[in-house]
């Protein structure tokens, strides 16, 4: 099914200061607010100019200018993770797996997706033609571009994060906490998502994972643990201990690193040792805290989201 997207330009006023070259600077997070209507669940850029967003409901905008300004389209089945693979070939997710190639304009949904299974929590395409997803704990992978899909991976259990650092090298975390338990899991790919194998059973759920490269990464946990490897996960040590929901994390190197901690964005500059707080959101005038829920960077800039249409942009 093709569906043609009304589109809506929406032109984002910064306030922020220039160096001698005239070029932005800003030395912290500044808002930059698409709309108050939706809830941003995920942000992708392929460089420091284009750029994704996805969200509820049925959310998907684009920039072509560093999030100056975006161009919003309704997308039915959409709102939970986006990923880029050029300014023209998008591919977006709710319960089933959508593409576009055409910037964005109209979104096919892939090999009737949505039929099977829950949510696709997150997905990771290689190329336009070959991706793997995250689907009701199961990995399945597509080779000619999301018309057929192959189960490769059913040990996921309660995982919703995918992320590869390499053609070949990839991660998958979770778990799940309710009552007075919690269970946490960490699996990964050597073969670009044909076989994969448990590195982590934890007895804490595996709340977000950020990966330098192939070898070197970190983990947050329901128990608001960071741990690190640097070994590819073989081997993971407790460095710290943050207080409070920290759902995303995002190392820039292995001595700068942040955390979002529910309505806040703390920094390291020790390699996680120790955190300070850069951001925190301001409250909604009618509904109160403003949770965020990813982090992201390019080359010069970090991105962050979150909800009522919250997006904050910090300068590298």
């Amino acid at each position: 099914m093709k569906c043609a997207i009304p589109l809506i330009i929406v032109s984002l006023l910064l306030h922020s200061g220039c160096d001698d070259d005239g070029e932005v600077k800003n030395d912290g997070f500044y808002p930059i607010n698409v709309s108050s209507d939706y809830y941003l669940s995920d942000i992708a850029f392929i460089d420091d100019s284009n750029g994704i967003i996805c969200g509820s409901p049925r959310l998907f905008a684009k920039t072509q200018d560093g999030a100056k300004t975006w161009v919003i389209s309704d997308v039915p089945g959409i709102g939970v993770s986006a990923f880029m693979i050029d300014n023209q070939t998008f591919f977006a997710s709710g319960v089933g797996v959508y593409g576009s190639t055409d910037g964005g304009q109209s979104f096919i949904e892939l090999g009737n997706s949505s039929n099977w299974g829950a949510t696709t929590f997150d997905m990771h395409f290689f190329d336009q033609n070959t991706g793997v997803i995250i689907k009701s704990g199961r990995i399945y992978k597509t080779t000619d571009g999301g018309d057929t899909w192959a189960e490769k991976y059913a040990e996921g259990s309660f995982c919703s994060i995918l992320e590869f650092t390499s053609p070949a090298i990839g991660y998958l975390a979770g778990g799940a906490s309710f009552d007075s338990t919690s269970a946490g899991e960490i699996h990964k790919t050597i073969d670009g998502g044909e076989t994969w194998f448990e590195i982590l059973s934890s007895p804490s759920e595996v709340l977000a994972i950020s990966f330098l490269n192939d070898t070197i990464g970190f983990y947050a946990n329901y128990d608001d643990e960071l741990y690190k490897t640097i070994d590819g996960g073989m081997i993971w040590n407790k460095i710290a201990v943050i207080d409070g929901y920290n759902r995303e994390i995002l190392f820039i190197n292995e001595m700068m690193g942040y955390v979002i901690n529910n309505t806040s964005i703390l920094k390291t500059l020790d390699g996680g040792i120790n955190w300070i707080l850069e951001y925190k959101t301001t409250p909604h005038p009618e509904y109160g805290e403003i949770p965020l829920t990813e982090i992201i960077k390019t080359q010069n800039h970090i991105y962050a989201i979150g909800d009522y249409g919250t997006i904050l942009k910090k300068d590298l």
